[in-house]
């Protein structure tokens, strides 16, 4: 599993590699990255020793008109509870070994929570960002 998510990376992130000027490559972002970048789409309050992110308006209006052009789409297709995005950190759980971290974060972005989940059989997505340098 670990190779193939690695090669379809690889693979997807030279298909799409950037053409703006200083732009970084894509990468999974950390646990911190994803959830202000998440935060700073739709606003979120402090939860689980994390601190609240205000709502970026400019960064909100590019992300929904990135989604009605079809050119990117929530942060998750999932109703309901939310869903998984990975980050690129891994926690210690001495129980089951080392697992991934992520964000769960529903569809419309009310609920964002920081989760160092261990579950072997969780699904989730990754969210390649790149940080643009002005």
């Amino acid at each position: 599993m670990e190779l193939s998510c690695s090669s379809a990376l690889t693979t997807w992130r030279t298909s799409t590699a950037p053409t703006i000027n200083n732009a970084s490559e894509w990468y999974i972002p950390s646990i911190a990255q994803l959830y202000a970048a998440a935060g700073g789409c739709y606003g979120v309050a402090a939860v689980s020793g994390y601190p609240g992110v205000d709502k970026i308006d400019a960064l909100n209006a590019a992300f929904d008109k990135a989604i009605s052009m079809k050119a990117a789409e929530a942060f998750t297709t999932h109703t309901g509870a939310g869903y998984y995005v990975y980050t690129s950190c891994l926690n210690k759980q001495t129980a089951t070994g080392p697992g991934p971290c992520l964000v769960q974060i529903n569809k419309d972005g009310t609920t964002i929570k920081p989760k160092e989940h261990d579950a072997k059989a969780a699904q989730g997505v990754i969210r390649p960002m790149l940080t643009i340098i002005k």
